[in-house]
């Protein structure tokens, strides 16, 4: 994978592309507001890479590589984290302590919230605490799930894998993807941005009601959710939904989980995929890739696994470019 801080050859393009670590806090902007200003910048440097970059090459590709994958190749471009063997992971030149310093958390809880890591991740300025507010609360409006969504999720027996259970309910969510709409209206690429977030941004809402309906029909013998709480975050309405709203700890764990989970450096099936499609269309492929990988399918088989929440759905937007 190619990023900003790997890229030795690429001066200007680094120099361009490069965060600092100082706390940059979006002003008052809403997200799509901040998201608008930096989208000409994004293109711009897109183009920059493939006028005189575009016949460099990275390397070279041997046979194991083909039969072995593509582990340590220089594949892709991929912005807001770089994971490193002895580090750890940072997030637009961050640590995760770095993150949990300056992103806000909610205001009865200390652990950063995943909707300000989102934030942070789309576009790599730190939101202040009212952006995260408002934030949060534009999320909790998305997360209420249409009937028919339900009525899909209820529809299957408790024996049928989680994951299963998951990628149906979300490609069900294509129905009403604001950039199928658009796209059959003959939106211009250059504006595809707009729907392409609206859609993500329902998805990851959306994804942790899906999520707590099908964890209560398996392994609580359909036990009625709680109603979303407005005023909450994500990760308290998915804790209360399940039964646990009053298990504070439990509800920061939730919220540190999702926030380290809402990247994963971009380089595997379900982060790579929705880069290019409707995520609404797009994801749940990604979500065959996780669930069938080796890896995901062992942990999210044991009983009461929270391991089939959204994780990746921020970097749908790069197909936008």
């Amino acid at each position: 994978m190619l990023s900003s801080r790997t890229a030795a050859q690429l001066p200007r393009l680094a120099q361009s592309a490069s965060r600092s670590t100082a706390v940059r806090y979006a002003s008052t902007k809403t997200l799509q507001e901040t998201f608008a200003a930096l989208v000409p910048q994004r293109q711009e440097l897109l183009k920059e890479l493939k006028t005189n970059y575009g016949s460099k090459s990275l390397g070279d590709i041997k046979v194991d590589n083909l039969l072995g994958g593509m582990r340590g190749l220089k594949v892709m471009l991929w912005d807001p984290s770089v994971l490193d063997s002895e580090e750890g992971i940072r997030f637009w030149g961050r640590t995760i302590p770095e993150c949990q310093e300056v992103l806000p958390s909610a205001p009865d809880g200390k652990e950063m919230l995943p909707e300000s890591m989102l934030w942070y991740l789309l576009t790599g300025q730190v939101p202040s605490k009212e952006q995260a507010l408002d934030f949060t609360k534009d999320l909790a409006e998305r997360s209420v799930i249409p009937s028919h969504i339900e009525k899909i999720i209820d529809s299957f027996p408790k024996t049928l894998h989680p994951m299963t259970q998951l990628v149906s309910a979300v490609a069900a969510l294509n129905h009403d993807s604001a950039f199928a709409k658009a796209y059959s209206e003959g939106i211009k690429k250059t504006e595809y941005w707009q729907p392409v977030l609206e859609d993500s941004l329902d998805l990851c809402a959306k994804i942790y009601t899906i999520s707590a309906r099908i964890y209560n029909n398996v392994y609580k013998n359909g036990q009625a959710a709680a109603g979303i709480d407005k005023s909450k975050d994500l990760s308290y309405n998915f804790a209360n939904a399940i039964g646990f709203g009053d298990k504070k700890e439990f509800i920061e764990v939730i919220r540190l989980y999702n926030a380290l989970h809402t990247d994963h450096e971009g380089g595997n099936v379900f982060g790579f995929r929705p880069g290019w499609i409707c995520p609404l269309g797009s994801f749940p492929l990604c979500l065959c890739g996780s669930r069938w990988s080796r890896r995901s399918s062992a942990r999210s088989c044991q009983p009461g696994s929270l391991d089939f929440h959204s994780r990746h759905d921020q970097r749908s937007w790069r197909g936008c470019f």
